[in-house]
């Protein structure tokens, strides 16, 4: 198994990084919850419109969240001493996917492999 080496400073930028995407995210659940309570009655014209603002929504709020999950673990592996390295193959990200992508679990071969297996289902295109 192969990890990257970071040092001290590495691990806090990207601490600060990941911080920053959680706040940027955090409030999501607010706008969500004023297009779901649409205050008043709706015209029957008005409500394929409002219909799909809400499912627009909460699928927005259900991916942010996915993307909250993901952000936890890297700040979790920051914590234990695995941030860096793919939790498929072990060895270690690049630090230019880090960069990129702070949540990242997998190096670019792993997350091409696991993105070939999950095409067909939804949302496959969140996993890091």
């Amino acid at each position: 198994m192969r990890t990257i080496t970071l040092t001290k400073a590495d691990l806090g930028e990207f601490r600060s990084l990941l911080l920053s995407e959680r706040n940027r995210l955090s409030p999501t659940a607010k706008d969500v919850l004023e297009v779901l309570s649409s205050s008043g009655p709706v015209a029957l014209d008005d409500q394929p419109g409002l219909i799909h603002d809400q499912w627009v929504a909460l699928h927005a709020c259900r991916i942010d969240h996915q993307k909250l999950l993901q952000i936890d673990s890297a700040l979790d592996r920051i914590d234990n001493g695995a941030y860096g390295t793919c939790q498929d193959c072990g060895r270690a990200i690049a630090r230019q996917r880090l960069n990129a992508i702070p949540w990242a679990t997998y190096c670019v071969r792993c997350q091409e492999r696991a993105q070939d297996t999950t095409d067909d289902e939804p949302d496959s295109h969140l996993a890091a």
